[in-house]
């Protein structure tokens, strides 16, 4: 911490008044971009992560589960639908690890995937955008 003090002091006799000028009204500028961003939502931010509604989903495929017989659910989607699912559900969920593909922690678990073939799968992905036609199935 005190190095910090005197880097403060020691830069403040090179920085000019002109630079610290510049600085402010920079500084200034980007705080206030940021707070219209934060206030407006100027910018969309392309993203599907999210920290709200997975006890919904995971009663929402519950009740698919209850409909269709022998099935086992499994995601595709880089871990975080199949961890944040495994948490709020009893029944097991699967990762890409099912299709061949690494899954993190997944890979580890010693999951008998063998047991699951000829089951019915329900897949589930957080992207809603569908970009990808090879997974519309």
């Amino acid at each position: 911490m005190p190095s910090y003090i005197t880097g403060i002091i020691i830069a403040g006799m090179f920085i000019s008044k002109k630079l610290l000028k510049v600085q402010l009204i920079f500084s200034i500028v980007f705080h206030l971009l940021f707070s219209l961003q934060i206030l407006f939502y100027l910018v969309p931010i392309k993203s599907d992560d999210t920290w709200v509604g997975w006890e919904e989903l995971a009663i929402e495929i519950g009740n698919l589960e209850e409909k269709q017989a022998d099935t086992f659910v499994f995601s595709n989607d880089n871990y975080k639908t199949a961890a944040c699912l495994n948490f709020f559900m009893e029944e097991k969920v699967y990762a890409q690890n099912i299709i061949g593909l690494p899954a993190l922690h997944f890979d580890y678990l010693g999951d008998n995937l063998a047991r699951l073939q000829g089951q019915n799968a329900l897949f589930i992905d957080s992207d809603k955008r569908f970009k990808n036609r090879d997974k519309l199935g």
